[in-house]
Order: C-alpha cells, then sequence, then structure tokens
C-alpha cells in the first residue's frame, strides 16, 4: 500500500520552502489544471505571499530556462514521481509555462492562504445554510469585543442581581490576596479564557451547569463537607497526640529537636495544617530513640508515638489529595461564574451585531462536522480538494487539525497525495492554542499507516560551527531535562524524547569549519565593587560586544538582537544612547503609528477636539508642533507651564480660531484638515507612517460611526500598535524570538537567557475532573503550582510542565538557529537553579573552549566571520520574482475649494435652483423640520447649525448665519423654548395611521409631538403665510391623538419667520 501523507521534519534552514514548492509543482507538471484541487494552508500572510510568489516565480523560471530555478528544475525532472511519467525536460518547461496560465487567468481558485482565511471563507460561503445573514462579518479583534462585553456587563449591573454578588465577592478575594482589583480589566485578563480551545470544547456544558444556581450551591456545600471531613480526620491525629502528652506531662522539651521536630509535625496537625513529612519525622518511624533521649519518652514511642505517626501519615496521604483537590476546584469557582456570564454576552452582543469572532471559527466547523466521515461541510462549498497541504504543522490547533481530518481522509481514499510540513522543535505558540504533540505523535494517530515520514538532513542556513553547537547542546539540554524528569517519574519522558529525536542537522560541505559561538554566564557575584547587578554587566557585555564586532568587520545592520520578554527593549535601546550613541537600535516600536510625529500631531489635535479643556492634551500637542518647526526654539516648560490661553499662542490661529466647526467636520476629512493646518507635509520620513494611518482610518470607518471620542478609544487601545512595513534597517535590529522565526541574521546576540524553566507559576489550567464527587463540574480551571500534585490534578501538572519545558527549551532553539555565521549567548550563572540558565551552563558542549583566566563561566567555539560585502541588487530576468525599485511617495492633502457642498443628508434639502431668497438651494421648510428635530434643547441651536454645516446643508456663510441668527429668535419664545425642555417624551414627523370615512387607510404625520403623561401638545412649524388650513391641520392631528387616549391635548401652529405661535382649538 502506498504511503500518500508525506509528513517532512523540517528542522530550520532545512529548506521547507524550496521542499513545498517543489511538491507543488510536481502536481501540476502531472496536471496542469490541479491548482484547483489543491489546498495549501499555512498561519500567516507574510508565508502565504512568500509560498505564492515562489511557486509562480519558479514556473516562470522553469518555463523560461532561468539560471535562479535550476536547482527547483533538477528536483523536479530527479523526483520518482515525475520519472514515472517518462516526460523529457522540454515536455516539463512547456507544462511549466501552461499551468502558470492557467493559474494567472484562474487566480481566484489558487488556494495558498492562511488557515484563518480558509475556515472564514467556509463561515461566509455557509452563512444562508446556517441561517446567519449575507454580510456576517467575521471579527479578527477578540480583545476589543471582549472590552465591549465587559463595559456592557458593569453598565447593566444592579445590587439586587447574582452578578453584582459576585463581582463583590470576586473584588473581596483580590484584596484579601493583596492583587489588583481594578474590576474591569481583572474581568477583561480573565475573560481572554473563554477563547481558549479547552473552555471551547466543554463551554457549553459549563455554562449550563453554571447557570443553574442550585447546582453550584450544592456543588460547592459538597466539596465543603468533603474537606471539613478530611480536616476534622487529620486534626483528631494530632489533638490525640498532644491529649496523650497533656495526659502524662509531656512537653516539646522532651523531644528530639524540641518545637522544630517531630513533636511540631503533630502540633501542626492538630491546628488543621498539614505538615511536611521530613527526615526528622520519617526518621521516628522506626527507631524509638529518634524521638527522644529520654528512656520514658522512647518506651511511649515504641508502644504508643509510632503507631500514631504511621495512621497519621497514612491520614495525610488519603485526606490531602480531597483537601488541596476541594481548594483547588473552588478557588476560582467565582472567577468561572463571571467567566460563563463574559461568554454569554459576548455570543449576545456577537449575534446582536452579527459578528463571528475568529477565535470560534474552528470549533463552530468542529460543531458542524461532528464525526461525520465526509467533509459535507466543504462539499457544500463546491471545494472539491484532492490534495491538501499544510505547513507550519507544529503551530495547528486541535480544533483546527480536527477539522482538516476530514479533508485529508476523503483525499487519501481517492488515492491523492497529502501534505504536511513541520517540527515540534519550532512549536513556540501554545497561548495561542497551537499543540505540537499532533505531530509528535502524529503516526499513532487515525493516519499513521499512510505516514510516510522524511527528514531533510541539511541545513542550509548556518555555517558549520553553529550547527554543531546546536546538534550537541541540543542533545545534551534534553537528556538533562530527561534526567530530571527520570528522578522524578522513574521513566524518561518519551514525549521528550522524540521531540528532539531529529535534532541533528548535517553540514553542506561550503559551510564547514566556520562560524562563532559564545556562551558567557554573568552573576552579581562576580562584578566589581562599584555595585553593578546582573542586568547592568549583561547590558555593558553586549555594547562591549557589538565594539567588538565592529572592529573585526561585522556590520551593525547584519547584527540582530533577539530578547525573550519585551520589557528589555527600551533598557536596551537606552543603554546603547547613553554608552554607544552612534550605533542606532531599530525595534518595531520604531515602526508603529505611535512613534511617528505626523500622526501623534493629528491624534492630539483630535484629543483636543474631542475634550478642549484637556490642557495636557493641548500642551503636547503645541510642544509636538513647535518642535517639529525647524526656527523654533520652544522649550518643554515654555509650554507646558502656559495656562489654557498661553498654549493656544504656541498652535496656528487655523486651528485655535476654527475649533467649533472642526468639531462637526465628518472624522476623515477632519483628520485631512488637520494635516493641512499643521503643515504636516513639511515633515520628512513621515509618509509612510501617514499613509498607513489614513488607511486604517477608512478601514475603522466603514464599521464604525464618524465620532472622534469613539475613535480616540480604538487608537489609545488597537491603532497605536500597529507597525508600518520595514525598510532597509540602518542599525542594530532588536526583536522578540517570537517575532523572529523564520528569519535569519548574520550575527545573533541573545541576552537574558534566564527565564524560568517550569512556565509561570499560579497561571491557569483548565482540567477535567474525572473522580466522583468533582466530575459533577465538567471543566476546572486550576491553579499551575506544585500543590497540584497532592490533588487528583497530579497527572495535569505533569503534564503542563513537561509541555512548559518543551516550550522554553524550543524558545532556546529558535533564537539560536536563527544565527547564519555569528551566535553569542548571555545567561546568569548561580541562580535559577530549575531555570534557562542552570540548563544552558549544564548543557554546553566539551568541545566549546573554557575561558579559565575569566571570572564568568565563558565559553567560545570557532572564529568570528566578518561581513560579507555588500551584494548589488540586481533585478534579475525572472519577472514574477524581480525585486521592486523603491519608490518615493508623498502624502499630500488637497483643500476642497467647492463652494457648495452636498452630502447625503443634504440632498433632501434641494428643491431645485432658485434666486429667491438668499439665493439657496435649500428647501427652508425641510431644512427647520430638520433643525428642530435635531434640538434637545432651546440652548442647543449653535451646536445644530455647526453640524448640517459640517455635512454640506448650507449654501454659502451668509445662509447659515441667517438660519442660526432666525432660530435663535424663534426660541427666545417662552414657549418655544419650553417645548425643548428634557423632560417631553419627544415625536418628531411619526406617522399616524387612520380610516376616513370611507374606510380607507390615511396617514397623517405631524412635525412634533411632546407629552409628559398629563399634557400632550402638537406644534406645526410653517415657514410661508398665515393660512386657516394650517390650523384645521393641526386640529386634525389632535383628533386622532386624542383618539388614541391622550388627554388634555393642545395645538399650535408655529409661523417660523413671523414669529408667531397661533394656537389650536379643537
Amino acid at each position: 500500500m502506498s504511503k500518500l501523507l508525506k509528513i517532512y521534519k523540517a528542522s530550520a534552514g532545512s529548506g521547507k520552502t524550496f521542499t513545498l514548492a517543489v511538491e507543488y509543482i510536481k502536481l501540476l507538471i502531472q496536471n496542469q489544471y490541479e491548482y484547483k484541487n489543491i489546498l495549501a494552508v499555512t498561519f500567516t500572510n507574510k508565508a502565504t505571499a512568500e509560498m505564492k510568489e515562489r511557486i509562480l516565480g519558479q514556473l516562470y523560471g522553469i518555463a523560461h530556462r532561468l539560471s535562479s530555478s535550476e536547482d527547483y528544475f533538477k528536483a523536479i525532472c530527479e523526483s520518482e514521481e515525475i520519472k514515472q511519467l517518462g516526460i523529457s525536460g522540454e515536455e516539463i518547461r512547456r507544462r511549466a509555462g501552461f499551468a502558470l496560465s492557467n493559474i494567472v487567468h484562474d487566480y481566484s481558485r489558487f488556494r495558498i492562504e492562511t488557515i484563518d482565511s480558509f475556515f472564514q471563507s467556509v463561515i461566509r460561503e455557509l452563512a444562508h445554510e446556517l441561517d446567519l445573514t449575507a454580510n456576517l462579518k467575521i471579527d479578527l479583534n477578540d480583545k476589543e469585543v471582549l472590552a465591549e462585553a465587559v463595559d456592557s456587563i458593569i453598565d447593566e449591573l444592579n445590587v439586587r442581581s447574582d452578578i453584582f454578588k459576585w463581582i463583590i465577592e470576586y473584588i473581596q478575594e483580590k484584596i484579601e490576596g493583596d492583587k489588583n482589583w481594578k474590576i474591569d480589566s481583572e474581568l477583561e485578563e480573565f475573560g481572554k479564557n473563554i477563547f481558549n480551545e479547552q473552555f471551547l470544547e466543554r463551554g457549553k456544558e459549563l455554562r449550563k451547569q453554571l447557570a443553574d444556581k442550585d447546582f453550584l450551591r450544592t456543588y460547592r456545600s459538597d466539596l465543603y463537607e468533603l474537606k471539613r471531613r478530611a480536616e476534622t480526620d487529620l486534626k483528631s491525629h494530632g489533638e490525640s497526640f498532644i491529649k496523650f502528652c497533656e495526659t502524662h506531662g509531656l512537653t516539646a522539651d522532651m523531644f528530639s529537636y524540641k518545637d522544630k521536630g517531630v513533636y511540631s509535625f503533630f502540633v501542626k496537625l492538630s491546628n488543621g495544617t498539614i505538615p511536611e513529612v521530613g527526615k526528622r519525622v520519617s526518621d521516628c518511624l522506626d527507631e524509638a530513640k529518634k524521638w527522644s533521649k529520654d528512656k520514658t519518652v522512647q518506651d511511649m514511642a515504641t508502644a504508643t508515638f509510632i503507631p500514631m505517626l504511621r495512621e497519621s501519615i497514612d491520614s495525610i496521604a488519603k485526606n490531602q489529595p480531597t483537601i488541596t483537590t476541594v481548594e483547588l476546584i473552588t478557588r476560582h469557582i467565582t472567577q468561572m461564574r463571571l467567566l460563563s456570564v463574559i461568554d454569554e454576552k459576548v455570543r449576545t452582543l456577537n449575534q446582536s451585531a452579527n459578528r463571528f469572532l475568529l477565535a470560534d471559527t474552528a470549533h463552530f466547523l468542529r460543531d458542524l462536522i461532528g464525526d461525520s466521515d465526509a467533509p459535507f461541510i466543504y462539499e457544500k462549498i463546491g471545494a472539491q480538494f484532492n490534495h491538501i497541504m499544510i505547513d507550519e504543522f507544529q503551530d495547528t490547533s486541535t480544533l483546527q487539525w480536527q477539522n482538516f481530518q476530514p479533508l485529508i481522509s476523503n483525499s487519501l481514499a481517492t488515492g491523492s497525495l497529502c501534505l504536511i510540513v513541520g517540527d515540534v522543535k519550532q512549536s513556540i505558540y501554545r497561548w495561542r492554542n497551537s499543540d505540537w504533540s499532533i505531530l509528535n505523535n502524529i503516526t499513532e494517530g487515525p493516519f499513521g499507516p499512510q505516514v510516510n515520514s522524511i527528514d531533510l538532513e541539511y541545513n542550509r542556513r548556518s555555517y558549520g560551527n553553529i550547527i554543531n553547537f546546536n546538534n550537541s547542546f541540543f542533545a545534551l539540554a534534553v537528556d538533562n531535562l530527561n534526567k530530571t524528569y527520570c528522578e522524578e517519574h522513574g521513566v524518561i519522558s518519551t514525549d521528550l524524547e522524540q521531540a528532539y529525536s531529529k535534532v541533528e542537522q548535517k553540514i553542506l560541505n561550503s559551510k564547514k569549519d566556520r562560524g562563532y559561538v559564545r556562551i558567557e554566564g554573568l552573576n552579581a557575584k562576580n562584578c566589581s565593587d562599584d555595585g553593578e547587578d546582573y542586568e547592568e554587566r549583561t547590558l555593558a557585555s553586549l555594547v562591549e560586544t557589538v565594539e567588538q564586532l565592529t572592529e573585526k568587520g561585522v556590520n551593525v545592520n547584519d547584527i540582530t538582537i533577539l530578547i525573550r520578554f519585551n520589557k528589555y527593549i527600551p533598557r536596551i535601546s537606552q543603554y546603547f544612547v547613553e554608552h554607544m550613541p552612534q550605533v542606532r537600535i531599530v525595534s518595531d516600536e520604531a515602526f508603529r503609528l505611535d512613534s511617528s510625529s505626523a500622526v501623534n500631531m493629528i491624534v492630539s489635535a483630535l484629543k483636543c477636539l474631542s475634550d478642549p479643556s484637556d490642557l495636557f492634551a493641548k500642551a503636547s500637542l503645541a510642544y509636538l508642533y513647535q518642535t517639529e518647526s525647524d526656527s523654533s526654539t520652544v522649550s518643554v516648560s515654555d509650554v507646558f507651564q502656559q495656562t489654557d490661553g498661553g498654549i493656544d499662542a504656541f498652535l496656528p490661529d487655523e486651528f485655535t480660531s476654527r475649533i467649533d466647526k472642526l468639531t462637526v467636520m465628518p472624522l476623515y476629512e477632519l483628520a485631512e484638515e488637520l494635516f493641512g493646518i499643521f503643515s504636516l507635509e513639511r515633515l520628512t520620513n513621515q509618509d509612510a507612517y501617514l499613509f498607513t494611518f489614513f488607511d486604517e482610518l477608512t478601514a475603522y470607518l466603514q464599521d464604525n460611526p464618524s465620532d472622534i471620542d469613539n475613535f480616540i478609544n480604538y487608537w489609545d487601545e488597537t491603532l497605536c500598535t500597529k507597525t508600518i512595513p520595514g525598510n532597509a534597517v540602518d542599525g542594530i535590529r532588536i526583536m522578540s524570538i517570537h517575532k523572529s522565526k523564520g528569519l535569519e541574521f548574520h550575527t545573533v546576540l541573545v541576552p537574558f537567557c534566564d527565564w524560568p524553566l517550569n512556565g509561570k507559576p499560579n497561571s491557569l489550567m483548565w482540567c477535567q475532573p474525572t473522580q466522583s464527587p468533582y466530575d459533577r463540574l465538567p471543566l476546572a480551571a486550576v491553579d499551575y503550582n506544585q500543590k497540584a500534585l497532592n490533588s487528583i490534578f497530579a497527572d495535569d501538572f505533569n503534564n503542563e510542565l513537561l509541555r512548559n519545558w518543551v516550550d522554553n527549551v524550543n524558545l532556546l532553539y529558535v533564537a539560536f538557529t536563527r544565527a547564519e555565521n555569528n551566535l553569542f549567548i548571555w545567561c546568569e550563572d548561580g541562580s535559577r537553579q530549575s531555570g534557562i540558565s542552570d540548563l544552558l551552563l549544564k548543557s554546553v558542549p566539551e568541545f566549546m573552549e573554557k575561558d579559565e583566566d575569566s571570572e564568568t563561566p565563558l565559553f567560545t567555539y570557532g572564529e568570528i566571520v566578518p561581513s560579507a560585502p555588500p551584494k548589488v541588487e540586481t533585478s534579475g530576468d525572472n519577472v514574477l520574482t524581480a525585486v521592486p525599485s523603491p519608490a518615493e511617495v508623498k502624502f499630500t492633502h488637497f483643500a476642497n475649494k467647492a463652494e457648495f457642498r452636498q452630502s447625503n443628508k443634504s440632498e433632501q434639502f434641494i428643491s431645485g435652483e432658485t434666486d429667491a431668497e438668499h439665493q439657496t438651494y435649500i428647501d427652508e421648510g425641510l431644512l427647520f423640520h430638520k433643525l428642530f428635530s435635531m434640538l434637545t434643547s432651546a440652548d442647543d441651536a449653535e451646536r445644530v447649525v455647526a453640524m448640517l454645516d459640517g455635512e454640506g446643508c448650507f449654501s454659502s456663510v451668509s445662509h447659515r448665519n441667517d438660519v442660526l441668527r432666525l432660530l435663535r429668535k424663534s426660541l427666545s419664545d417662552p414657549r418655544a423654548s419650553a417645548w425643548f425642555d428634557p423632560k417631553w417624551k419627544t415625536f418628531n414627523e411619526c406617522t399616524i395611521i387612520s380610516r376616513d370615512a370611507d374606510g380607507k387607510v390615511v396617514e397623517r404625520r405631524p412635525d412634533r409631538v411632546i407629552t409628559d403623561g398629563s399634557e400632550t401638545i402638537v406644534i406645526d412649524y410653517k415657514t410661508g403665510k398665515q393660512d386657516e388650513r394650517h390650523e384645521k391641520q393641526v386640529r386634525e392631528y389632535m383628533s386622532l391623538i386624542q383618539r388614541m387616549g391622550y388627554t388634555n391635548v393642545k395645538g399650535y401652529v408655529w409661523y417660523i419667520r413671523r414669529g408667531d405661535i397661533i394656537p389650536v382649538n379643537l
């Protein structure tokens, strides 16, 4: 039987993308239309674009005999599948060109995409089948939706609700634990667990249980009763011992170690504390003389105490798991109830917003597919895939893999090839639900018999000494970890062993015997008398190393610093500014939108317009504006010590004099206007930031209102961290290890390799209780700490511990394998014995040379490799892979100088061209109807007119002023101003449906009806001459409203231009 599921184990630098492209092109050579039946998925948009470009570019290169594609052509010709076809090289080239032409002219069916986009497309295609609307939105921002849900829950709180009681209980727990109790942020942080796959799997069942008030009360009561019984049993053993001693006149001083030995063991038991069975206690199990030097006590020990001790220890073994399990389960019960509420609120908000969260797509599809053998869901959307290819498989989650299994099963059943590429050693995204154990154990899964596992053996990225170091170091590190595991469990971890079983890579002949590795362990104890600590010493060594590298011919642009935690980025950057200012440190922070002075100026101006009383925002704007001016000598104190009026002097007059008008402008036009007012075109190197900002603003306005306040919140919470595409880096690049995955660098510096190996203590584990009565709760949130070892969750703890080991060793693997030529590593010596630092120093390969003269552990291997001469970038002959020449594009603002502006809202006021009053295009009656409908009080006239002015509803400034003057005059009448008091419930132009004398349905629409329950007033606005028909019309409205049950109905006709208010009587 042919093994049709190819599994490529692709270690770092082994040519994964090359292999994927060759396999894809081989399918196209066999059938030039097969691209329609291939689904290739990966995990990032960048990887998707790279794979598409690689395949299309090599098809072009093969067809046109380009030298850059010869390696691909050769690999395809030598493959067994192509050899069996018996076709010539010329035919392969012809077919490559034909396949390329087919794809280009049918590009939508060229299905190489991210796994998330594939699932999204399935959900959208099934929208009708699932009773979802066609304009379903897939929201990628889980955090924003979660914050909205928490805010909604807090807004809806009332003191009588259960949720209010739970939140108070939660706050009390936080206060007692001396922890942060800022409730909204705490709930948002804990609420992230609703996107955890374990919670998603059992969430529905959990919500059902927690919704039953009686269940939770009974469940917790039953668990507390179990704990009480166990504690009573334990205490009874301690109390029996203490009582015996008191009866026989024995005191702590008569026992060995007095109150710190076996006597203390029983005292703790009697107080309800579970004592540790240490050596001093265990020694007393067999020898009476270990109890005391007193012969009387020894005799009592033989007769009574030793049996008591054995019974007590047996009682601990019996009762401690019960006590600990109850404590672990009940610790987060309150939070779990709140989590269930948050989960329900998120789903309610999503339903009302016709929104689907990206985090829910995989679980939703899993529920649809169920246990079906046939991929009917995919057949429904007309997707007939013969071949499935999954890249970066180690990052696949359990739910994602379950969703792909029917597709793969169907493909294999039809005799079609499927392909999986991955590397367990590079799995570093478990916090995003990825599960490396799927790839690690794939031969034991449902497709085991059909798996053809292939190792890509050669590292084509790094020089030989780097590869030798990594081969030896990781083998030793895993061996050391397995020794620790064996000491604790009696056996080695096969999962750990298998994960790194293929760590050794072969070296290309052209790269042997070159490369440099250095490991240094630093500790404050080794520092001089100046009091430098470990962090300071590491930073100093970093600067010193960069100086040495540049002296040896390594360009700073070829150096990259990789760090585990982002908190070190500003510290390292600042240290270089202070000690090596000639070298620029470039991080992703430099490419964030909030690092742009131009964008910050626009946002600061928006904040000023949103809240004119925010003097800090105004001062920040003024200082930015002045400091970006070439001729300005303004200091921080010059601006920030000013009062409100004083700050205005530092701002453009065009801004300060037009604040009222700017405030009511549409958001996008306002941002453009601010660009012009502050002359931002004069700033250099800001165009990329501005283009990105306005693109993001456009995207924001597609789903959100044109409201300044909401946009500012969006900026502060989300948009400010958006990064622009980085150009060529001029300086040392610094980034996190996670972001470096998939990249390669000439020289890599890895400081602060000192993070915990065991993971973050007290992080949550989602466990399924398997023993009665605990299993009545389908899922429990349990703290990850050593305490769990003495509970029913011991296996969960050990599994989590092992996964943390692999996660953290994988971080080292990703960091160390980014280096092509030189690798420098710093760790902490002499502390955190279970941490990465300790593992590093224990696993140093023997072939590394130790510097005996160094006061710190220092190991080196090889010689530093200088930078190569810069390559001359050429476009090449391949039009599909040619590097585009950069072109500078300036962001420019063009002012709109049209005198007449018409928006969608103003269109309804157009009544045709006329030279009458004020030469206006606007029907005055409709305009005043709109104005009065927008008024919330008599003092609101100026704001409402300004809003309509922003919408382009006035033909000129004089027309706007005339309308504002007339509106103010009209509202000066006490009767009229009273009609806009907030006490009234208002109905603007609401239709009244009735039947006339002939029984026909007729509609009437009074301009304004107001009522406070005891009085109802009908008002009709008129701009023309007085007419009796107007009063007749109002009487008809009054009669209809009276028939509807309203009492004390009054009516008025309001002639706006004349200023007359005519009362109408029935």
